[in-house]
């Protein structure tokens, strides 16, 4: 093999190996304008996959140190709320004057739980449902569950209707008052201790 031991400052020799098995040289000339412009090229490829690979990583981390959302915000807000707990019928009073107060204390009750469910106990019978406010106003939903038993003159099924009417409540004296829709009267519930 022949070598060639010019080497001109712009000239890059390489070797080649032609189909009959002789070695041969083949000089091409690049300009180093050419050259360089290829390795600035490059150079800045890899620095901006370097600065992209960064910037998505100091994203990922401040995203790694954001406090994680609390799926309980919306209800722990609602633990504030101040018709909460345990209540008892007082009353039932309807706008035709008429009122409905129970035989026997704590045997008509209205539980409201802080996720939105309550439970009721109306003297033979049981509901279960859910409820929800907007400032004084509250929407209202209740199902027996199970069998009426009631004997005659219980107040049990007027007691689960009357709060499926619920429209708005405030407070009276410390007793929950819940208006119902249409003006069809109120509803008085004392808190239980």
């Amino acid at each position: 093999m022949k070598k060639n031991t010019k080497t001109a400052k712009h000239k890059v020799k390489h070797a080649r190996t032609t189909s009959s098995g002789k070695s041969g040289t083949k000089v091409r000339s690049f300009p180093r304008q050419m050259i360089l412009s290829a390795l600035a090229v490059l150079v800045l490829g890899v620095c901006g996959i370097v600065l992209i690979n960064n910037d998505a990583q100091k994203k990922s981390e401040q995203l790694a140190l954001r406090e994680p959302l609390n799926p309980y915000q919306v209800q722990s807000a609602a633990v504030s709320l101040p018709i909460l707990g345990y209540w008892t019928l007082e009353s039932i009073k309807y706008t035709d004057e008429s009122i409905q107060t129970p035989n026997t204390t704590g045997k008509y009750t209205v539980d409201f739980a802080n996720n939105g469910f309550l439970q009721i106990g109306a003297d033979c019978v049981k509901a279960i449902g859910s409820y929800s406010t907007d400032g004084n106003s509250i929407d209202l939903s209740a199902t027996i569950s199970g069998e009426n038993t009631c004997t005659e003159g219980s107040l049990g099924t007027r007691f689960i209707d009357a709060l499926n009417k619920a429209e708005w409540y405030t407070f009276r004296e410390g007793a929950l008052v819940i208006n119902m829709r249409s003006g069809a009267g109120t509803i008085v519930l004392v808190k239980v201790q």
